[in-house]
Order: C-alpha cells, then sequence, then structure tokens
C-alpha cells in the first residue's frame, strides 16, 4: 500500500518579500543617515577643540617669550628706531568665515622715549611683519549677529610681566594705548558648522583660559 504525504508549507508571497525589502531599506537608510550625522557631529566637535587648542598655543607661545629688547626688533622695522620689544600676538577673526591671522605686536621698551612703569602696560604698541592665516577646521565659522568680531589681543605687560588678554572692540585700536588698559574682561564669539551646530568659545582675561560650550 502506497502512502501519500502532502507538505503543508508555502512559498513567501510576493507582498511579503516586498515588505521585507521596504523594512530593510528602511533600516539601512536609517542607519545610513544616522551615521553620517555622528561623523558629522564628531567633525564638529573636533573643529571646535582644536580651534581652543590654536587659541592656547598662541596664547602660550606669548606667556613663555621671554620680553628682551632688540634693535629694529630682528630688523622688523628699521634699525634707526627707537629699541622694542615683542610684545604679544594679535588673533583677527572675519565674521562667518574659517580664515584667521595672527600677528606680532611691538612696542617701544622700557630704555626707549617713554618709560614703561609697572602700571602701565606698553608703550607705542604697533604691528609687524606680514600677518600669518590660519584656517579652522571642517568649515566652522566663528561669527556675530551683525558687526564684526573685536579682536583678540594676547599680551605680556611690559613692567610686570603679566600675561593679559584685552579683547579691541568698539573702535579700540592695537596702536592704542588705552586699548590695554581694560582688564578683568570675559568674551564670547560664537561659533558654527556648516551643518548648523553651535558653540561657544569664551576668553577670560582675569585667568587667562579659554572655554568652549557646546549648544
Amino acid at each position: 500500500m502506497t502512502t501519500s504525504v502532502k507538505s503543508g508549507s508555502k512559498g513567501f508571497t510576493i507582498i511579503e518579500v516586498m515588505l521585507v525589502l521596504a523594512v530593510s531599506g528602511l533600516l539601512l537608510l536609517i542607519a545610513f543617515f544616522g551615521q553620517g550625522a555622528i561623523t558629522q557631529r564628531a567633525r564638529f566637535t573636533d573643529s571646535v577643540e582644536n580651534l581652543k587648542s590654536q587659541m592656547e598655543t598662541i596664547r602660550d607661545s606669548v606667556n613663555n617669550t621671554v620680553i628682551e629688547e632688540s634693535e629694529g626688533c630682528n630688523g622688523s622695522v628699521p634699525a634707526t628706531t627707537a629699541k622694542c620689544i615683542k610684545f604679544g600676538k594679535l588673533v583677527s577673526f572675519t565674521n562667518e568665515s574659517d580664515n584667521f591671522t595672527v600677528q606680532t605686536i611691538i612696542a617701544d621698551g622700557p630704555d626707549s622715549d617713554a618709560e614703561i612703569s609697572p602700571d602701565r602696560t606698553v608703550v607705542k604698541p604697533r604691528l609687524v611683519n606680514t600677518p600669518s592665516q590660519l584656517t579652522t577646521r571642517w568649515g566652522l565659522t566663528p561669527y556675530v549677529d551683525g558687526g564684526n568680531i573685536p579682536k583678540i589681543a594676547f599680551v605680556r605687560h611690559a613692567g610686570t610681566g603679566k600675561l593679559e588678554t584685552h579683547i579691541l572692540a568698539d573702535g579700540l585700536s592695537v596702536s592704542d594705548e588705552s586699548s590695554y588698559e581694560n582688564t578683568n574682561t570675559i568674551y564670547t564669539i560664537n561659533l558654527r558648522s556648516p551643518e548648523g551646530y553651535k558653540a561657544e568659545i569664551t576668553f577670560n582675561d582675569p585667568v587667562n583660559t579659554i572655554n568652549i560650550r557646546f549648544e
């Protein structure tokens, strides 16, 4: 006697196959864009931290420079002028640009035409040399809502040797001695990535720190 066995298994319908493919494609799409957002955020974090590191390097180069007089500041100004000292660095940002410049500030030394007293930061400050142009990472741009970003001056007090951070805003010029009279200044610059991530970098004169905060 022959016994026949009927199979109870069935194949997937075309609708079921299409549904599985659609769900799989959606999951892959979510994973792809999710990974892209993670990468963008990581790049933004890196760019902000790198800018902070650049500013700290500039500040520290001023703090670690021995203030010595040199005839003509190593040839940067005519040798017939008064002796001068390497005084600091000026950082200039451009609103909505990933480029910024750094330039050396010099000033007359204690043996020049005017004596620098302990309570006087500098005499006849001025810029020398061609500005060095630097770039932020990943298109990070400092910005302010209207107007220009004030310049940041890291300087060594010629009388006391104290490191100071000065914000040259509201018409203050690097060559104006009064620009270096204000202390205890805290100034914040907004930062933005091409994707719209935002952060802040703050310059704190009382303790000469540079801090960042992510939104």
